[in-house]
């Protein structure tokens, strides 16, 4: 055979030629029986059966009748009764004693080779075993070139370890014990420390994985130490301060915030114990680095909590401990003092500190803290209104995710989400959509709760931009759902309340607002905070829905001093475009002009247009003052601003406008604008009902859904809004 393969004169047909497509399987399963199959249903299938023809005709044989056929695909196995069945009679059976016992012995092995399966069996001729299986199409497939390693079929896999729990039960962890040991002296340590677990013998894996645990760790592989973690018992896992320490920094970063200060707690009686206990215990190596290694996960979940003072002190305690060489969590130690600087109105001095993490992280092996510190290094600098560095950074960040094959992970739904958002200051909302939705896509591959929040706050801003307000409610719940199972980001909450007092603002549900301030404890002596900055400036708008103009223009005044000495751009050109909406108001034109003009020297570096365009029209006007003026007068301020940013932005106003009267003319049905004329002409609810021939409570009815879509609260603001838009 061999000559007749090397001179091209053989025809193989091997169980790889036999086997179903997805094409086949979708034929057979759809065409042929009938039963509408899913694609992810066909593709599941494909995965357990890998295209056997025999497993998928007995598949289609148990599926019959079934009501929940996705669910019942998802759990088939070997312990499918038809299968099961086939396999044993047409398989097991009809082999010799010898060989049957080492394919259930073996079974336990997810991969196998001859010298492992000599060491774990004690005989000496298995990859003659092996080979010979793999001839006689024995259900098992080479996983090379060479045939060193085998795997047996997914289905039949399942059977044989089922046969072996039922017949040799007590020999399994011996089994996995000896697999263990092998590959611990082979050099392959993630695969001893996976048999030492399922042997249950916790304290060699408790061993292997100490000795494994930074090196996982810093190939950025979180999600496989804390399956190793959560396979030991806790009275083994808290006697390991090393390993403890990963774990509460798994649990900080899953939200699990109360459990992770007690796992440090038991870490810190591990390294300061008491004199009495200390001649018992097995000296700690390197204590000083570890306890280094708890103060920067204390100064970690003060960050998220928003405790400045606590920040401050692990961050510096954790610097102090660890060394030079320790980079990684003197990286995390560098991005917590950032984080102290962004909750303490130092936007620069925080963007620092990013930098730095960013360069610790470069000198390790780290994927995860390289993400994380330019992520939040290119947050900073959006912050400082330098949209294109982000932008820079963002595009620099994709493409190493995608030659690390990342782009199945939660860091991949936080790059979207953050590209999500220079699209949405951009005003290519939809693009901003797009990216958004992929945010939430890839946040689902991990438990960072952080991130979550992160991404559903921009799917919610673009939602609102879209004035899709019933999505943005949704977006709304989804954060309530995280902040009701985790601990979060006090961020995060903050971000929520933020968008329901805004939502409810857009909804004209004044009463719902008006408990929100009472609640939230808001006034007019409020200073402004990076942890509150979003609630602080919804505020400031309900104060201008409630009339209260003056009382806004004080708060306004104080606040964009504040966001100035703070460096919070984003914050500070909200905050003028805000105060120039109250000073019209008022009657200060000028002075709204001014304040404008300071809103379009600022962003005009950064290129930003929505948070123009969502102010609306008044907005809009002034800057056509400005262009005019600047076409006919001289001042530094006029200067600071390009004719061809307000060309750009007044373009965007149109295109908003022609946007809007499309999609509200979609949405307004035929019996709301007729409605809406007729408010106009300033009918009163009883002319409208006998103009249209409708009831009293159908007009009601129909004034409620015009103010729920055109984001008003009034007769006048819907009539207002309706003119702008070219409804009436």
């Amino acid at each position: 055979l061999a000559r007749l393969r090397s001179q091209n004169e053989l025809l193989e047909i091997r169980s790889s030629d036999l086997s179903f497509t997805e094409r086949d399987t979708t034929e057979f399963f759809n065409k042929k029986l009938k039963l509408d199959l899913t694609l992810n249903d066909i593709n599941l299938l494909e995965l357990k059966t890998e295209g056997w023809i025999a497993g998928l005709q007995l598949t289609a044989i148990t599926l019959q009748n079934k009501e929940n056929v996705s669910e019942f695909i998802r759990k088939i196995a070997g312990g499918n009764r038809y299968i099961m069945d086939y396999l044993i009679e047409e398989v097991l059976n009809t082999l010799d004693n010898e060989t049957r016992d080492f394919l259930l012995k073996t079974s336990v092995l997810v991969k196998l080779s001859g010298p492992l399966c000599d060491a774990v069996l004690q005989i000496d001729n298995s990859q003659f075993k092996l080979e010979s299986l793999e001839k006689n199409n024995m259900f098992i497939v080479a996983l090379d070139n060479e045939r060193h390693w085998f795997r047996y079929h997914h289905l039949f896999g399942d059977l044989l370890k089922q046969r072996l729990l039922i017949n040799e039960k007590q020999l399994i962890p011996v089994l996995h014990n000896k697999a263990s040991i092998w590959f611990e002296k082979n050099n392959i340590p993630l695969f001893a420390i996976d048999h030492s677990l399922l042997a249950n013998n916790f304290e060699r894996a408790a061993y292997l994985i100490d000795q494994q645990a930074d090196s996982i760790w810093l190939r950025g592989e979180h999600t496989l130490l804390q399956r190793f973690l959560e396979g030991l018992p806790t009275n083994i896992l808290l006697t390991k301060p090393k390993l403890s320490i990963y774990f509460a920094w798994l649990l900080f970063t899953n939200g699990k915030f109360d459990e992770a200060e007690l796992t440090l707690k038991s870490v810190e009686e591990l390294l300061s114990p008491s004199s009495g206990e200390k001649n018992k215990k097995t000296p700690i190596n390197n204590e000083v680095q570890l306890q280094g290694r708890v103060a920067a996960i204390r100064a970690s979940i003060a960050s998220f909590r928003g405790e400045i003072n606590n920040i401050i002190h692990f961050s510096e305690q954790a610097l102090k401990h660890l060394s030079k060489e320790d980079d990684t969590w003197r990286c995390i130690g560098a991005m917590t003092l950032g984080d102290a600087h962004m909750l303490n109105n130092n936007t620069r001095d925080a963007a620092k500190a990013y930098f730095e993490a960013v360069v610790a992280s470069q000198t390790v092996n780290d994927i995860n803290l390289y993400l994380m510190s330019n992520m939040l290094f290119a947050f900073a600098e959006a912050q400082l209104g330098r949209l294109q560095v982000a932008q820079e950074i963002y595009e620099k960040l994709l493409n190493f995710v995608n030659e690390k094959c990342l782009l199945k992970t939660d860091f991949a739904g936080w790059l979207f989400a953050a590209k999500s958002y220079l699209f949405y200051e951009w005003n290519d909302l939809e693009s901003a959509v797009e990216y958004a939705n992929k945010g939430v896509e890839k946040s689902v591959y991990g438990h960072n709760v952080f991130i979550k929040g992160i991404v559903y706050n921009n799917l919610i801003a673009v939602l609102f931009a879209n004035h899709d307000l019933v999505a943005a409610e949704k977006g709304i719940k989804e954060i309530e759902k995280i902040v009701a199972e985790s601990d979060v980001p006090r961020g995060i909450i903050n971000w929520k309340e933020a968008w329901r007092a805004r939502l409810w603002l857009a909804q004209g549900n004044i009463q719902a607002v008006s408990e929100w301030v009472r609640r939230r404890c808001w006034n007019e002596e409020t200073n402004f905070s990076y942890l509150h900055k979003d609630e602080i400036i919804v505020f400031a708008r309900i104060l201008i829905a409630h009339g209260k103009y003056n009382v806004a223009d004080k708060l306004l005044k104080r606040l964009i001093s504040q966001a100035e000495s703070a460096s919070q751009i984003v914050s500070q050109i909200e905050l003028l475009l805000i105060h120039a909406l109250v000073l019209t108001i008022l009657e200060n034109k000028n002075e709204a002009k001014i304040s404008v003009l300071k809103a379009l020297s600022i962003a005009e570096p950064g290129g930003f247009i929505r948070i123009f365009i969502g102010e609306g029209e008044t907005i809009e006007i002034l800057i056509k003052t400005i262009k005019n003026e600047k076409a006919t007068k001289v001042s530094d301020l006029l200067n600071l601003i390009s004719s061809e940013y307000l060309s750009k932005l007044l373009e965007a106003f149109k295109n908003e406008k022609k946007t809007n009267k499309n999609t509200t003319e979609n949405v307004l049905s035929a019996r709301e604008l007729d409605t809406l004329k007729l408010l106009a002409e300033d009918y009163s609810n009883q002319q409208i009902a006998d103009e249209l021939f409708i009831s009293l409570n159908t007009v009601k009815t129909h004034l409620k859904n015009i103010n729920l879509k055109l984001e008003v609260d009034s007769r006048t603001k819907a009539v207002e809004k309706a003119k702008a838009l070219g409804l009436i």
